[in-house]
C-alpha cells in the first residue's frame, strides 16, 4: 500500500516530504532505490521532494545537505517533532491571517487597528479569549443574516 501511495505522490503532487528517515534506515533505502530515477527527475518538472531528519552537528549537516541534494531531495535538519511544531505554527499563523482578512471584509473594517478593537470588544462582551472572539466573528452571520 505504501508503494502505491508513493507512486501517486511522485506523479501528481508538487511536493512530497519524507519525515523521520535517515540514510541508515533500510526501509528508506529500499524506497529510494526503487524510485531513484523518478525522485531525481521531479526537479526538472519543478516538483520538490524533502526529507526531515535531525543533524548531529554542523559538520554532518554540511556533508548531509550535499548528499541529499545529489539524491534529489532537500533536507530540513530537524527532528520530526520540531518539524511538525513549526509546520503547525506556520499553518495556524496563516489561518489566523486569512480569518482576520475575511472578518475585516465581512464587517467593512479598513484597518487592522479597527479589527483589533472589534475583536477586543467582542471578547469582552462574550467573556472569551480574543482568539475565540475572532473565531466567533468569523463564523457569525453578518448583520441582516446573509452571507
Amino acid at each position: 500500500m505504501l508503494f502505491y501511495e508513493l507512486e501517486v505522490a511522485l506523479h501528481f503532487y508538487e511536493s512530497f516530504i519524507f519525515v523521520g528517515y535517515s540514510t541508515a534506515d533500510p526501509v528508506f533505502r529500499q524506497i529510494y532505490t526503487k524510485y531513484r530515477s523518478r525522485i531525481k527527475s521531479r526537479a526538472a518538472l519543478n516538483k520538490r521532494m524533502y526529507v526531515v531528519s535531525p543533524a548531529k552537528d554542523v559538520h554532518s549537516y554540511v556533508l548531509g545537505k550535499s548528499l541529499w541534494e545529489t539524491r534529489g531531495l532537500i533536507w530540513f535538519p530537524l527532528s520530526p517533532a520540531a518539524f511538525f511544531a513549526k509546520l503547525k505554527h506556520f499553518m495556524m499563523t496563516r489561518y489566523d491571517e486569512e480569518v482576520k482578512l475575511k472578518v475585516m471584509k465581512k464587517y467593512s473594517l479598513a484597518e487592522t487597528t479597527a479589527l483589533d478593537d472589534y475583536i477586543h470588544r467582542t471578547a469582552g462582551v462574550l467573556r472569551v479569549s480574543e482568539a475565540d472572539a475572532l473565531q466567533f466573528l468569523h463564523e457569525a452571520l453578518p448583520r441582516g443574516g446573509g452571507k
